[in-house]
């Protein structure tokens, strides 16, 4: 994709995202127009908002969407799971058992326990009255089961290895193969999420108010207790970065949030703030297989 910044560009400041995931958007600025005056943003762009409102909407997905991680997330590719650890006390999975044998120990095991036991307390949610629409009962159960399937699909994508595949060439059944199938999988039922969300936001007399069974908490897109940033998380977001070609390439990074997030090749970190010169052409190459 080209994007052509005018010479005389009046607006310095626009966004580049993602129409799947909203979570991922970033900022673009811009400098050198040789336009007499800026502003922030095209004033004829924002329909009925005021600036101060459509910038509000960026800022709100930065602290909805694109929070530091937990270091057992970090480890596990996740994003709100910590709390759910085994290491941790939860009275929902108290006594429960997700996965059993002898091989159910380590990273990885400790990974799928936690994001189990995420969904089995996100699943358990409040339906409000007799006359509450079914579909919004169905939504509420069916975000955190699709999550949870994200989940699994992002501990496989950071924690497996070539040892737990066929070899390489294998038809439908190699490391290849399994990566499509889980990039397949995060990127459809994350977009579905999203949609039942959307249905759940935009009809709330239908939808009513639902809350958790276990904690009594409002049920919202993730229903899931928040977790503690960590200091030591090591994907840094929103990081100034002058590009020093006019090509971009863009790979998706699925494990900095919940929808995942944007890498340019020769900037630091994720969703990093791209300083653009007014008066150049800038071609966003998605080529990379990340951005199925």
């Amino acid at each position: 994709m080209t994007l052509t910044i005018p010479a005389d560009a009046s607006y310095t400041r626009v966004y580049y995202f993602c129409h799947i995931h909203g979570g991922m958007s970033a900022e673009i600025e811009i400098s050198g127009s040789s336009a007499a005056t800026t502003t922030t943003i095209a004033a004829d762009m924002l329909g009925a908002m005021t600036e101060a409102e459509a910038l509000a909407v960026y800022t709100g997905i930065v602290a909805a969407d694109q929070a530091t991680l937990a270091t057992f997330d970090e480890t596990c590719g996740t994003h709100a799971s910590s709390h759910y650890a085994p290491s941790e006390s939860h009275a929902s999975c108290d006594g429960l058992t997700f996965l059993c044998g002898d091989g159910a120990t380590g990273t990885y095991s400790d990974c799928l326990q936690a994001v189990d036991c995420q969904m089995h307390h996100d699943m358990a949610v409040s339906v409000p009255s007799t006359s509450t629409s079914k579909f919004a009962t169905f939504a509420r159960q069916m975000i955190p089961h699709h999550q949870n399937a994200v989940a699994m699909a992002k501990v496989l994508l950071k924690l497996g290895t070539s040892d737990d595949y066929p070899a390489s060439g294998t038809e439908d059944q190699d490391q290849d193969w399994a990566e499509g199938l889980i990039r397949e999988i995060i990127n459809v039922q994350n977009f579905q999420i999203q949609g039942m969300q959307a249905w759940i936001d935009a009809n709330p007399t239908l939808a009513e108010t639902s809350t958790q069974c276990y904690d009594g908490t409002t049920s919202a897109i993730t229903g899931s207790v928040v977790t503690t940033a960590s200091s030591a998380s090591t994907i840094l977001t929103g990081v100034e970065c002058t590009p020093s070609s006019t090509t971009l390439a863009l790979k998706w990074n699925a494990f900095a949030s919940e929808w995942g997030a944007y890498e340019v090749t020769g900037c630091t970190g994720v969703n990093p703030k791209l300083m653009l010169t007014a008066g150049t052409t800038y071609t966003f190459d998605q080529s990379d297989a990340s951005n199925w």
